[in-house]
């Protein structure tokens, strides 16, 4: 069984905070967190079809877990809610909120957080 990318997925999670330092919002998103999230889906998906049928719920007790440690497992979905309507976005154009105020705050690096990413936590 393997958990390479579950182990990476959880490694960036909680290294968030260093991440954001020296990575703008978009890049972080797009190429850790979204990239990561499809290798997990394919990991899972590819350990649940080598594993037999009566340890899947464990297999998956084990994912879930392992992802409830990130310490942004508690983040409330509302704080999206709140960045999409006052910047007149819609979450289905993630991350690539082109053109729109949204957008450049996310591309812009926070290297002394004075950025209002925080605004709604």
């Amino acid at each position: 069984m393997n958990q390479t990318i579950l182990k990476e997925f959880n490694y960036k999670i909680s290294k968030y905070d260093i991440l954001t330092s020296e990575l703008d919002f978009y890049n972080l998103s797009k190429y850790n967190i979204v990239y990561l999230c499809e290798q997990l889906k394919s990991e899972i998906t590819e350990n649940l079809l080598l594993l037999d049928s009566n340890k899947h719920l464990i297999y998956l007790d084990l994912v879930i877990d392992t992802l409830e440690d990130s310490p942004f497992f508690n983040t409330k979905p509302t704080i999206i809610d709140k960045w999409l309507v006052k910047y007149n976005a819609s979450i289905k154009d993630f991350p690539n909120f082109n053109g729109l105020e949204l957008y450049k705050l996310l591309k812009t690096n926070d290297y002394y957080n004075v950025l209002p990413y925080n605004e709604f936590a």
